[in-house]
């Protein structure tokens, strides 16, 4: 090599490396460095060195262009070299270059390689604690001891509730004198906890549960409710900071906390004194009369309004859209601590801080936009700060129903498995069966589910499920609502696992489905805003000042009579059938289209009543075959023959509404007209839970009126089914079982009077139905 050519390449390698590199002691510190400094995530990392790396490659190329690829690494090994004295930095440099990905990864949590962490087996009743140690400087490699304990332990600990983040991106922690792989997440949240002075007793899923133990692993997975409940307390690790996130804390600390007056740089604190507002938070002076308060509240609704403050509503939402507030086990975690605090970055909040800043921001978002919303066609033709502000409820309501069970199990008050499985059809799993292993710690109703439900992980899925299912139709005695979602095949998904089964209910999605017909919300609010929570923002108090009772849903009908059916329900061995009791009322013989979720309610109305009293008209059928004429029970089945009123209301029937309507059913255009605009501004102000919505209307061979599921067709029967508290429209098969395809109203069978007509006249006869 000349030695000129080499020295001018030398020179350009190193600039040019040196520039991208600069002062790491070890690649990963550089790493954490541009982290830190939010310059690049972990993923971009290689596409941040990239560039000055081939500059340097296609440069020594040029002036080399018979050497081999090796010779050209050695070049600018030895040119990196001549500024870069750490070989461990070089070796770590040479490896992300050729493999394309930082060193040290891709590896899941806990992975095999040298010097890689091992377990001490657990005995009875024992878990493991992490021992984070101290450190006075940020940037050093996070150490760990681990150790068996038993549980409960004499020591207090602290329980880490977080999201695990990409398993293929890791980085390596201590633990002893061995390696653990944790993700990017869990080494930010350990190196933000870390102590400059004292060590720290944690418990960490990912590190205390051998991930590669199946059987430790469901041992471990039931004994998580004794262990979050033991905690002194939970740590919420939301993620490192970012300037939205430093935005949104400061805003909750600013509704909960007495603030000075004085002026301040703090854009909350602007917020919180701008011209809309003369206080940032309930200060005991201003906020210990009701005209306080109703000043104090008056002025944050306002400023809920202001478009000048749409940017903070971006970082709540940019906040609230964080990966902690959708994983199915920090729903658990929470709801099992006994103290809990969130912290994001080096911002700390104790829990009760926040959901009580939380709840009085869902109550501005509500109160603000309910008469916008309400007189709107759809929540398109809202402006962007209205569509914000909608946002935000959607986004805070799972927060608040978390808070909702929280106080509930405070309280000492049962909950069921399905009533949780309802709570959180939002959440999102990594596995589709921690969907129910995430949620067995928090079931109170059932002090033996443990014996019915064992976290497994080698058993499928689909059997899961079918067996949660045989477990609540058991417990309960109740037919469980379901909404077909079949593929191109025939194949029905569960929470994105094919199964073969229609009777089990989608645990993942119930979401998606149509509200169940015969249950409504205590009340209704925005978007998918439909459950109660007043919040007690100047009472001191931590609790909802009203939940519901017993349930958190009304049931409105009992198709079938009976609580729990007369007759047993039968399953097969491998419980692919179920077996149920009850009576075959009609056929279908006429559909009309699905009424969209978000769509035009009103045009929707309009194609059924021409579809279904245009039918009537040409056959000259002018009154409804169980009472009254068909053109009142066109309304009342559109309706469920229920009225909501919002917010907040009891559900009342539509007959209580008659006077205001003027003549029900409408015998007039006006009145046609008035109806019409009570039913589009309830639909639309309820639009989650409406009957309409994903459903179509149908008439069968009889006569009857119904709205179904959309998938419905002609030749699908209506069935009355023992336990069923709704008619059940069933498909038939070529072996004569019969699929579940959901649940209806049918006008004039909703209260036991099939059952009824049978037990007198024998009018319908009794029937085994066999589900697959």
């Amino acid at each position: 090599m000349d030695s000129g050519t080499s020295n001018d390449l030398t020179m350009e390698a190193s600039d040019l490396i040196v520039q991208k590199i600069f002062q790491g002691q070890t690649f990963r510190h550089f790493q954490t460095h541009l982290e830190s400094k939010g310059l690049v995530q972990p993923a971009q990392l290689l596409g941040f060195l990239r560039p000055g790396l081939d500059e340097v490659f296609k440069t020594i190329q040029a002036s080399r262009p018979n050497a081999s690829s090796a010779s050209l690494w050695k070049i600018i090994k030895e040119a990196l070299e001549a500024h870069v004295s750490d070989g461990e930095l070089w070796g770590d440099i040479e490896y992300l270059l050729l493999n394309g990905s930082p060193k040290f990864s891709p590896r899941k949590p806990g992975s095999e390689e040298d010097r890689v962490l091992s377990y001490i087996e657990l005995a009875a009743n024992e878990f493991r604690l992490l021992i984070l140690h101290p450190d006075v400087d940020p940037l050093s490699e996070i150490r760990c001891d681990i150790r068996n304990d038993n549980l409960p332990p004499i020591d207090k600990y602290e329980a880490l509730s977080y999201v695990w983040g990409d398993p293929n991106i890791v980085t390596p922690i201590h633990v002893g004198s061995r390696v653990f792989q944790a993700t990017v997440n869990l080494e930010q949240a350990l190196r933000a906890l870390r102590s400059e002075d004292r060590p720290r007793i944690l418990w960490v899923d990912a590190v205390c549960i051998n991930q590669g133990d199946v059987e430790e692993k469901s041992i471990q997975i039931q004994a998580m409710g004794k262990i979050y409940s033991l905690a002194h307390r939970v740590i919420v690790w939301i993620s490192s900071a970012t300037r939205e996130s430093e935005l949104a804390m400061s805003l909750f600390e600013a509704m909960i906390a007495p603030l000075p007056h004085e002026a301040s740089s703090s854009p909350t604190q602007d917020f919180g004194h701008s011209a809309n507002f003369g206080v940032s938070g309930p200060s005991p002076d201003a906020l210990d009369t009701v005209d306080g308060r109703k000043d104090w509240w008056s002025k944050w609704e306002t400023g809920f309004r202001s478009p000048k403050n749409q940017m903070l509503f971006s970082c709540l939402q940019e906040f609230l859209e964080r990966s902690w507030w959708k994983r199915i086990w920090v729903f658990q975690e929470l709801v099992l601590a006994d103290s809990a605090v969130i912290v994001c970055g080096q911002t700390v909040i104790a829990w009760t801080h926040f959901h009580r800043a939380i709840g009085a921001i869902h109550t501005c978002c509500v109160n603000s936009l309910y008469m916008e919303y309400r007189h709107r066609m759809s929540v398109e033709n809202l402006g962007v700060q209205e569509k914000l502000l909608v946002t935000l409820a959607d986004l805070i309501v799972p927060i608040l129903v978390m808070q909702l069970h929280s106080s509930k199990r405070r309280q000492n008050r049962l909950t069921g498995l399905e009533e949780l499985l309802r709570a959180t059809y939002d959440y999102k799993a990594s596995d589709a069966r921690d969907k129910i292993y995430g949620l067995l710690s928090i079931v109170s109703d059932d002090a033996q589910i443990h014996q019915s439900i064992i976290p497994n992980y080698s058993v499928p899925t689909e059997m899961l499920y079918k067996q949660v299912a045989k477990y609540l139709l058991e417990q309960s005695g109740e037919f469980p609502t379901v909404a077909e979602e079949a593929d191109d095949a025939g194949g029905l998904w569960r929470n994105g696992v094919l199964c073969l089964t229609s009777w089990i209910p989608d645990f993942g999605s119930i979401k998606g489905t149509p509200w169940p017909i015969d249950r409504d919300p205590f009340s209704s609010t925005l978007g998918q805003a439909t459950f109660p929570y007043g919040m007690m923002i100047f009472s001191g108090g931590a609790e909802p000042i009203s939940t519901p009772r017993t349930s958190d849903y009304l049931p409105l009908c009992n198709a079938s009579l009976y609580s729990k059916p007369p007759f047993p329900y039968k399953f097969s061995d491998d419980l692919s059938c179920l077996t149920v009791t009850g009576f075959r009322v009609d056929v279908i013989t006429l559909t009309g289209s699905t009424c969209q979720q978000n769509g035009n309610v009103e045009r929707c109305l309009e194609g059924w009543q021409d579809l279904l009293l245009g039918f009537s008209a040409s056959n000259k059928q002018q009154f409804y075959i169980r009472g009254g004429s068909a053109s009142e029970a066109f309304w009342r089945t559109v309706l469920g023959n229920r009225w909501h009123e919002q917010p907040g209301s009891s559900i009342q029937q539509v007959t209580d509404h008659i006077p205001n309507l003027g003549h029900f059913p409408p015998h007039t255009v006006d009145q046609e007209v008035k109806l019409r605009n009570l039913i589009k501004n309830e639909l639309h102000g309820a639009n989650s839970f409406a009957l309409c919505a994903s459903r179509k209307i149908f008439q069968t061979e009889q006569g009857l009126f119904g709205l179904g599921p959309s998938s419905l067709q002609t030749g699908d029967i209506v069935a009355v089914i023992y336990g069923a508290r709704v008619p059940i429209i069933l498909h038939p098969t070529e072996d004569r079982s019969w699929r579940v395809l959901g649940d209806s109203y049918v006008h004039g069978i909703m209260n036991g009077e099939i059952v009824r007509e049978t037990d007198t006249e024998r009018t319908y006869l009794m029937q085994e139905f066999d589900l697959y």
